[in-house]
């Protein structure tokens, strides 16, 4: 019975640090969005970005968060909270932009 419950702790060990290993990158238009199969680590924009209307910048955003959606372990994972809080302030950002 100790002996399957560490196994299975060393199993889950495992695969927690698989998933923080396997990082994305995605890159749509003016945005980049950097982290891994859990979370995002950092949200980009382009160098210029402020040349650029906003509806794309938040076009731009939809599209690469969709992306990072689909790649994120084939969607298996769910995104964490706290990503998707950062995702909504660079959405109120990008809105707020002159």
């Amino acid at each position: 019975m100790f002996k399957q419950i560490n196994e299975a702790r060393k199993m889950a060990g495992l695969i927690e640090e698989k998933m923080k290993a396997s990082s994305l990158e995605i890159s749509c238009g003016c945005i980049k969005i950097i982290g891994n199969v859990k979370t995002i680590e950092k949200v980009e924009l382009a160098e210029g970005y402020l040349d650029i209307k906003h509806e794309k910048l938040q076009d731009d955003l939809k599209k690469a968060m969709n992306e990072y959606m689909k790649k994120s372990d084939s969607g298996k994972q769910k995104i964490t909270a706290d990503a998707m809080g950062g995702m909504s302030g660079m959405m109120d950002m990008i809105k707020n932009l002159k």
